[in-house]
């Protein structure tokens, strides 16, 4: 049996920025190694998680590196499953 939980956030001033901040830039790496892996399969080449992850380096500082990570893995599971 699933039991679901619901909770509300209030963040404060300093916690919404932070927030914001995370969730821009996932959303910027993640459109910005989907782009990359586009380019690429147009090409004929096929990019390994390896080697997005390779591309981060300049990424790390600006976030969570398991943010990041986490973008990679939910890329390549959508592109599995459009294969």
């Amino acid at each position: 049996m699933l039991k679901v939980v619901k909770v509300r956030l209030y963040p404060n001033k300093i916690q919404r920025q932070l927030f914001h901040k995370t969730f821009g830039s996932c959303r910027y790496v993640y459109n910005m190694l989907l782009d990359a892996k586009i380019k690429a399969y147009e090409c004929g080449d096929n990019l390994s998680p390896y080697e997005l992850k390779k591309r981060l380096v300049s990424m790390k500082n600006a976030v969570l590196k398991h943010d990041l990570t986490e973008d990679i893995k939910k890329m390549i599971k959508a592109q599995k499953s459009l294969s």
